[in-house]
C-alpha cells in the first residue's frame, strides 16, 4: 500500500475562491482515498496553517458549510508546520482547539522533504 501526504498550501476566505476549490480538493481527497483502503494523512504548511484558524472560527459560508467534511476527516490530519503556525500566521490557539499537532522539521519548518524520506507520495494543494 502506498502512503499518501496531502499537503494544504492554499489561502483561506471569502476573497480566495481558488483556495478554497483547493481546500474542498484537499479534503475530499483525503477522504477518498481512506474510503480506497490507502494510508494518507492532512498536513498544513505556510499560509494553509490559517485554515486551521478558518475552520475554528467559521466565520464565512465555505467553512461553516464545510466544516462537517473537515471534522470527518480530522483524524487523519496528522500535523501543521510549527513555525508557521506559531510563529508567522498565529493559529496555534486554533490548532490546539482542534487537536492539531504543530510539528518541525530538522530546521524551522516541518517540510515536504521530511514526509517524502518517510516514504510519502505528496499532494500539495
Amino acid at each position: 500500500m502506498a502512503k499518501y501526504a496531502i499537503v494544504v498550501m492554499s489561502e483561506p476566505g471569502e476573497d480566495h475562491p481558488g483556495g478554497q476549490g483547493r481546500m474542498l480538493h484537499a479534503l475530499n481527497g483525503a477522504k477518498e482515498l481512506r474510503a480506497a483502503g490507502e494510508d494518507v494523512s492532512l498536513w498544513f504548511h505556510g499560509i494553509g496553517v490559517t485554515w486551521l484558524t478558518a475552520f475554528d472560527e467559521q466565520q464565512d459560508k465555505f467553512t461553516q458549510v464545510y466544516r462537517p467534511l473537515f471534522d470527518e476527516v480530522s483524524d487523519l490530519i496528522s500535523g501543521a508546520c510549527e513555525f508557521c503556525t506559531l510563529t508567522r500566521f498565529g493559529a496555534g490557539a486554533s490548532a490546539t482547539k482542534l487537536g492539531i499537532p504543530v510539528l518541525r522539521g530538522p530546521s524551522d519548518h516541518h517540510t515536504i522533504a521530511t514526509l517524502i524520506a518517510q516514504g510519502h507520495h505528496v499532494m500539495t494543494f
